[in-house]
């Protein structure tokens, strides 16, 4: 049907019309994005296509969009159809719009049944807990508890292969060995349980604070892992020392180590990431792109990248204090400390990197009911929670001597948590039409202050601003 035979244009679902606060960081500062709840699309709009994407929200009129058109830019009627035809023609054939009176459901329709075949779950990674001792005192740990207590792993690597066996058959694809600090564990017992792990196809992931990784057998370590991830704060010694509670472990060490590594995965051809997931706090928020930078400017061979984590209050007011920092402008002075020091200038895709570091946040590539998949995470006695985050009591699922992958899934426990993570059962999110786009907040902090799963309030304060940021970047990078 031509555009000049449309009478009414009516919206597909709900349209909404967002506008960014990071528009300095691109040349075209008068862009937004239209955003459709039907089909979870989103484009870039000019200041014409806003105005027209408002007319027809609001009157569904091709009658009156063409008059308040020509009166406000003051066009002839042969320049409107020619000039907005095929943007008209755009939205509908994207489904933004339609020109037929039909009653649309306002949302995306979703399978709403149980999960029966478990074996199509989506696991992702399975962590490991080797030790729960650490050589640190950091100040802000949230592990003080399990940390204090001295234990490794009872479990033999024979039952933990087995069930890495069974993980890998129901669709696991990663195993992460963490702690404690995981490089205070027996050495052959780790590089034993990396080899085999390899050998079942599973990709290894070391989380560690980097100390005392250069003791290790770095060669054999090398071999099996594919991503080293270091948890290092700065650059600083004096802020090191403040912030892990000893002026044992120097940053010089720490870069010899990484240096050693580099050089080693140069040696033996392999492809691995090395990965720096600092922990901002009000002290150390200044030095965090400079230890990025110094870091990425000494590896030559391995595929380097970096995560923020922002400083989470333990509830010690004197620490959290110290500390914490404002949710509502972390983001931006982060942003422009990366700018500043990184020389991001008006690149588009380095914002949209840094950005999404600083938030934690990413779009879903698919539209998603769940909020998470959780995966599992074994402790140093053998138990196993839904994941790192729920490390909690009541949500033990049971322990890997006596319990396969598929009974872990096929607990009632399990798969009542999958039903309480259903986006539309979080009562702060449930209404908000970006929801299904939306996966980075973790549901787990507020159950363990009220057994309800969502974020938390103070992380609701800018969250769908955040996403609202990235939509609009993703727009400049297609």
């Amino acid at each position: 049907m031509k555009i000049r035979q449309i009478n009414y244009i009516y919206p597909n679902g709900s349209n909404y019309i967002y506008e960014s606060d990071l528009s300095y960081t691109t040349s075209n500062s008068e862009s937004y994005i239209l955003f459709n709840s039907f089909n979870q699309k989103w484009i870039r709009l000019d200041y014409i296509g806003k105005f027209i994407c408002n007319q027809l929200n609001k009157y569904k009129s091709m009658r009156i969009l063409k008059e308040n058109t020509l009166s406000k830019f003051n066009i002839s009627e042969d320049c409107f159809y020619e000039d907005i035809r095929g943007f008209i023609e755009y939205l509908i054939k994207n489904n933004f719009y339609t020109f037929k009176n039909k009653k649309n459901k306002k949302e995306l329709k979703f399978n709403t049944k149980k999960n029966k075949d478990i074996q199509n779950y989506p696991l992702n990674t399975i962590y490991i807990r080797l030790t729960n001792r650490c050589n640190l005192n950091c100040s802000y740990c949230f592990n003080k508890t399990y940390r204090n207590n001295n234990s490794d792993n009872a479990i033999s690597n024979k039952i933990i292969i087995k069930r890495l066996k069974e993980f890998k058959y129901f669709g696991g694809h990663t195993v992460a060995f963490t702690g404690g600090e995981p490089t205070l564990y027996n050495e052959a017992k780790i590089i034993q349980l990396l080899e085999e792990s390899e050998n079942i196809g599973l990709k290894n992931v070391l989380l560690t604070n980097g100390t005392i990784l250069g003791n290790l057998n770095l060669k054999k370590i090398i071999s099996y892992i594919d991503t080293l991830q270091i948890s290092l704060d700065s650059m600083n010694n004096k802020t090191l020392e403040k912030l892990w509670g000893t002026s044992k472990y120097t940053y010089e060490n720490i870069l010899n180590t990484i240096k050693k590594i580099d050089f080693l995965i140069g040696k033996l051809n392999k492809s691995i990431n090395i990965i720096l997931t600092p922990i901002v706090t009000k002290i150390n928020i200044n030095e965090v792109p400079i230890l990025i930078d110094d870091i990425k400017g000494i590896i030559k061979n391995a595929n380097f990248n970096w995560y923020l984590n922002k400083y989470q209050k333990i509830g010690i007011d004197k620490i959290d204090e110290l500390y914490s920092l404002d949710k509502s402008d972390y983001s931006i002075k982060m942003l422009k400390i990366f700018q500043k020091n990184n020389n991001v200038g008006r690149s588009v895709q380095k914002v949209y990197d840094i950005f999404k570091n600083i938030t934690q946040r990413k779009i879903c590539k698919y539209p998603c009911k769940i909020t998470c998949f959780p995966s599992f995470f074994i402790i140093t006695n053998g138990d196993v929670f839904p994941c790192q985050a729920l490390e909690i009591e009541n949500l033990n699922l049971g322990n890997i001597k006596n319990n396969s992958i598929h009974a872990l899934l096929n607990k009632k426990k399990f798969q009542d948590l999958l039903q309480n993570l259903n986006i539309n059962k979080i009562e702060d999110c449930k209404n908000c039409e970006l929801r299904y786009l939306c996966s980075s907040l973790c549901p787990s902090k507020k159950y363990k202050k009220n057994k309800k799963y969502g974020p938390l309030p103070e992380e609701l304060n800018n969250c769908k601003n955040d996403l609202i940021n990235l939509m609009w970047l993703e727009t400049f990078k297609k």
